[in-house]
């Protein structure tokens, strides 16, 4: 599989295989792939911590031993969780090498994921007065990228008959 959704882990929220993406024509459609490269988006649970007073001024430090350390254990954690899914779905089979990590590179992006979704049932807010409208993961139902889709989509249909 390229992508999946991930629930009961301690960290991880989705990701996915970003090799699995069409090549470009400056690769060429049937180019050779080295390596995969997997991106792992973290839970809330791991951007809450991150917003916690105490961890929001260790990371806003230059360069500090704790917020390297912070960062480790928060990239540790998220390879171990993805890793236990993959070996969940394997069926006893030896995991490929390919799948261990040979770089790792941490977004601190503590504000990727909305802290509260408003489930809002058009899955847009939209103001015909103001001429105003709002979408994205935060007004669905939940912090995914296909919250923010379908909320774009139903902005789109919301301008489409409302505003225009």
């Amino acid at each position: 599989f390229d992508a999946a959704l991930v629930s009961g882990t301690r960290s991880l929220s989705w990701f996915c295989r970003e090799s699995s993406k069409r090549a470009d024509s400056s690769e060429g459609v049937n180019s050779e792939k080295k390596n995969d490269c997997w991106v792992l988006q973290s839970n809330t649970a791991i951007s809450d911590f991150c917003r916690e007073p105490n961890q929001v001024k260790v990371f806003s430090l230059a360069d500090n031993d704790l917020k390297d350390y912070l960062i480790f254990a928060i990239q540790y954690r998220m390879i171990d969780d993805f890793l236990a899914v993959i070996k969940s779905t394997d069926k006893g089979r030896t995991m490929p090498e390919s799948l261990y990590p040979t770089k790792i590179h941490l977004k601190e992006w503590v504000d990727g994921l909305p802290g509260k979704c408003l489930n809002h049932p058009k899955h847009c807010v939209a103001s015909k007065d103001l001429g105003l409208i709002a979408c994205g993961d935060y007004c669905s139902s939940g912090p995914r990228i296909e919250d923010a889709v379908n909320s774009g989509f139903a902005a789109a249909n919301v301008i489409l008959k409302d505003l225009m």
